[in-house]
């Protein structure tokens, strides 16, 4: 009789150690899994926001090279989820740049000292304190 209860006991203590193993690698699993998972929605977000601060410098760019307010920023919407827009208020422009849920807006000014239309590209400037984000 004691031969087979010591061979119970080590059966018993085998499967509740294994079980405590078990439960910690997949407490540890879950926790890495949500790790990988915050560094790769970080990944997207920053992307995001580069590719939308890509579309507000290149709106600025397309001023900078015409002198004026383009036409259409179509060099600017590479990405299919960029969209840039812009609106005028007096002789600024609010431009405002979205790729999938990043949004960024900030003010264009042309000097008021010159024309729309004879504007030279040192008088195209951002505006200080227009820049957000969210």
């Amino acid at each position: 009789m004691k031969v087979v209860q010591t061979g119970m006991a080590t059966l018993v203590m085998t499967t509740i150690l294994l079980s405590a193993a078990l439960m910690m690698s997949l407490g540890t699993y879950r926790a890495m899994f949500l790790q990988i998972k915050l560094a790769q929605n970080e990944v997207k977000v920053m992307q995001d926001k580069w590719l939308a601060s890509g579309g507000l410098e290149c709106a600025y760019a397309q001023f900078k090279r015409l002198g004026q307010q383009p036409e259409v920023l179509v060099e600017c919407l590479s990405d299919p989820l960029l969209q840039v827009t812009v609106t005028i208020a007096g002789n600024a422009y609010q431009i405002s740049s979205t790729h999938d849920q990043y949004s960024m807006k900030q003010t264009l000014v042309i000097d008021s000292n010159t024309s729309v239309l004879l504007a030279v590209p040192e008088r195209i400037y951002w505006q200080r304190g227009t820049w957000h984000d969210h």
